[in-house]
């Protein structure tokens, strides 16, 4: 039931034009805090997916075409 109501939720944030990054991470934060988890755990997650070594390819790709 839960599940339902966390993906609905998302298909509104992403019908009203807000960007799915941003929509994945209001889901994200709002199942967060109806089920009482601690908040650090949200910044820990966010900050390891940012780290994350096969994804720095994209902006360097990117960068070596505007070089290019």
């Amino acid at each position: 039931m839960t599940a339902l109501l966390f993906i609905a939720l998302f298909l509104v944030l992403i019908l009203l034009g807000i960007p799915i990054t941003f929509a994945m991470m209001a889901t994200t934060l709002a199942y967060l805090v109806s089920t009482d988890a601690p908040l650090e755990i949200f910044v820990q997650r966010f900050i390891s997916g940012m780290e994350s070594f096969p994804l720095l390819a994209i902006p360097f790709f990117v960068l070596a075409g505007v070089v290019m």
